[in-house]
């Protein structure tokens, strides 16, 4: 759980964005544009991909975006249209902190929410929290609750109707306790998957990333951060790049998450406004390439 969520600093913003009118929206967006990226974000003529998330941010809308950026709605999605693929287990829904039955929980599970980033709490033993812990955590999520994370993110406008909830969910962890989590983000574009980006950290180590071709060629760029040199093939390429091609076709852009865990693949969201949009290319040019494919409707 990010400790934003108790800052005063951070709710004063999110109220301020919230009062804003609409007509601002677009300079609030261009000012934290250049303060990430150092470039100037142009709303007439979006030529980046990173420019151009920002633009659908504030003029596309899609109930179907919202459905499935719900944590919650997406996994009926997904069970309706692949039934094969699995995902973490769902023990219990609330509308507040104290809705949730610790007792009735299993021993280790994931407390999240379904409307808002960086707001799981990784549980391994319910029987070892502390007082402090359950302090924390309980106004961290009865502040949560209460944010409409359209505003908190900079305008993620399909987050706006989303009501938030409260769950806990399976703790999936991997039997060999050697091995870390994968997990795979599968850029798609109109119903094309184009680059896969792999996060993974094994136990004591930092998170290491790079970015792949659906052929599983490394490429020669990557997103914020990168220091992982090779990265072996997944056994499950195949079927996320299959899952991917279903899961995206209806939309001009997306990100796919999954994970592997117990030599299993697991679906984990949908992600249409990445890092709020706010990607940082290195080198730019990609910024530009991939900008290219993400095909607009202008106003």
């Amino acid at each position: 759980m990010n400790s934003d969520y108790l800052s005063i600093k951070y709710l004063l913003r999110y109220l301020s964005f919230r009062t804003i009118p609409k007509f601002f929206w677009q300079f609030v967006l261009q000012q934290k544009y250049k303060n990430i990226l150092n470039k100037h974000l142009d709303f007439e003529r979006p030529l980046r991909l990173s420019e151009k998330i920002q633009y659908l941010k504030l003029n596309e809308k899609n109930r179907q975006k919202t459905l499935l950026s719900d944590k919650l709605e997406v996994k009926k999605y997904i069970s309706t249209i692949l039934p094969e693929l699995k995902f973490a287990k769902v023990y219990q829904v609330g509308k507040c902190f104290k809705d949730i039955d610790f007792e009735s929980l299993p021993t280790s599970f994931i407390l999240k929410t379904n409307h808002a980033w960086k707001t799981n709490w990784y549980v391994e033993d319910k029987f070892k929290i502390s007082k402090d812990e359950l302090i924390f955590y309980r106004k961290s999520y009865d502040n949560v609750l209460k944010i409409n994370y359209a505003y908190w993110s900079y305008y993620e406008m399909h987050y706006e109707n989303i009501t938030p909830k409260i769950f806990a969910e399976e703790l999936l962890v991997q039997i060999d306790k050697t091995v870390g989590i994968n997990n795979y983000e599968v850029y798609c574009f109109s119903g094309v998957p184009e680059f896969i980006q792999i996060r993974t950290a094994n136990p004591n180590e930092s998170i290491k990333q790079c970015v792949y071709s659906t052929n599983w060629d490394k490429l020669q760029f990557d997103i914020s951060w990168g220091n992982l040199d090779y990265f072996p093939k997944p056994k499950f390429l195949h079927k996320m790049i299959e899952y991917s091609e279903i899961l995206s076709k209806d939309f001009n852009f997306v990100r796919i998450d999954y994970m592997e865990c117990n030599n299993e693949l697991y679906f984990c969201e949908m992600t249409f406004t990445p890092a709020s949009g706010f990607l940082n290319f290195k080198p730019n040019i990609f910024d530009l390439y991939y900008g290219h494919k993400l095909y607009l409707k202008y106003k």
